[in-house]
């Protein structure tokens, strides 16, 4: 079978949304550079530390992969990813009550990308090379600027929301790739045109004003860019900006038409601060909320409490101030302690 009849085949029967195959000596020609500075160059506010330390090997693909000639580009549904068993337990009242995307109650998607595209590799392997090949994957864990790549591959469109659009799921899908030294011929998905001018749907969704400016991604009003990359405690715009959400947000991509993202989770925020941390760390080892870690859920719970303002919630943020071993905790729970109650 050969490489795009494969491709093709593959992508139905792993249920992905998008596949797309670029030499890697033709991403230049292909808009990637204005792709790229669209997203990185008007972020809106000093991008992260990680990102800052990468920006080279984000802005040009074979600096990292120097060796690979083709990248196959996949868009992955969020809605085929499995459910994480022993997820973190729904509250039992309102008063105590958080959010989480629908995503994040699922296995942890950088892993099961993985694994798909891991099956989709060896089978490029097998089927288009007769003495094996290299190839790497990635998916929003390594320097590579996912979404320029995307455009200027042919998978999607990148969409006012700043996502990656598919034709028939929207920017409900994550996004991976598989750098090779295999000379593969290109794919692209077929051309459409989103759906955005006029829409402005994902705008008005976005209640933090991320979106406000349409060329320009103010990440610093980003719900999911606060809650799961900002360190240390949070600012009182911050922490206002977190709403109802104890970590991401799907406000911008669960609106998208002609995408399903699943559903957002309430989640106990009481359990989340006064269970053991081992016991918390347990319920989301296998989620993508792993990486974020039991600190900054019990931050973001934190701040999510402090938006309420009641005095139940007042209470909790006292009591778990007084308990927690966590210095950076003990003194954001103070904080928002005296801006409630000066």
């Amino acid at each position: 079978m050969d490489c795009i009849n494969y491709l093709i085949e593959q992508k139905k029967s792993l249920g992905i949304a998008a596949v797309a195959v670029k030499r890697l000596d033709q991403v230049f020609c292909a808009g990637f550079t204005k792709d790229f500075d669209l997203h990185y160059g008007r972020a809106g506010v000093q991008l992260p530390d990680y990102v800052i330390r990468t920006l080279k090997l984000r802005r040009d693909p074979l600096a990292f992969f120097p060796w690979a000639r083709s990248v196959v580009m996949a868009a992955i549904p969020f809605s085929i990813i499995p459910s994480a068993k022993n997820f973190m337990p729904k509250p039992s009242s309102s008063e105590y009550s958080g959010y989480v995307p629908g995503y994040a109650a699922r296995l942890d998607y950088h892993v099961f990308a993985r694994d798909i595209l891991g099956s989709l590799a060896m089978g490029l392997v097998k089927n288009c090379s007769a003495g094996g090949a290299k190839y790497e994957i990635c998916s929003d864990a390594s320097p590579v600027a996912e979404r320029a790549l995307a455009a200027s591959s042919g998978l999607g469109r990148i969409g006012r929301n700043f996502c990656v659009l598919t034709q028939h799921h929207g920017s409900a899908c994550l996004i991976g790739e598989i750098f090779t030294d295999l000379e593969l011929p290109e794919l692209e998905e077929p051309r459409f045109k989103p759906p955005c001018r006029g829409c402005d749907v994902c705008v008005n969704a976005c209640t933090s004003g991320a979106l406000s400016s349409p060329r320009n991604f103010n990440m610093a009003r980003c719900r999911s860019y606060i809650s799961m990359e900002k360190r240390g405690p949070l600012s009182h715009n911050e922490t206002s900006i977190l709403g109802s959400w104890v970590f991401g947000c799907d406000e911008c991509t669960s609106c998208c038409h002609p995408g399903s993202m699943p559903e957002k989770i309430p989640v106990d925020l009481e359990w989340i601060l006064m269970r053991p941390a081992a016991e918390v760390r347990e319920c989301i080892k296998d989620t993508v909320i792993s990486h974020t870690g039991v600190t900054l859920l019990r931050r973001n719970a934190v701040g999510v409490l402090a938006n309420r303002k009641s005095t139940t919630q007042i209470n909790l943020i006292r009591e778990f101030a007084s308990v927690t071993s966590s210095s950076m905790l003990k003194t954001f729970a103070e904080s928002v302690l005296r801006e409630i109650q000066p």
